[in-house]
């Protein structure tokens, strides 16, 4: 791992630049991958419990309901 770390950081910037834009796109697929898989099993999950997928939230839904969270301010409980 080491050898293959000391080859890259010898290599030009603009191969550098593109083996970084390659790892970085995997990483996204492979994230993106998991995520819509989460997504089916919430999904089967919804619907083995209720029976009804017309309750079921949309992705609109789902996505800006995250967002929402992301921006609203947690409060924090001391003991």
């Amino acid at each position: 791992m080491i050898d293959f770390i000391n080859n890259i950081q010898g290599k030009p910037k603009h191969v550098r630049v593109r083996i970084f834009l390659v790892i970085m796109i995997i990483a996204v697929i492979l994230i993106f991958i998991l995520w819509l898989n989460s997504i089916k099993e919430s999904i089967s999950t919804v619907k083995n419990n209720k029976g009804d997928a017309s309750s079921m939230p949309t992705i609109y839904e789902s996505v800006s309901a995250s967002i929402k969270d992301i921006f609203k301010p947690q409060s924090v409980r001391l003991k």
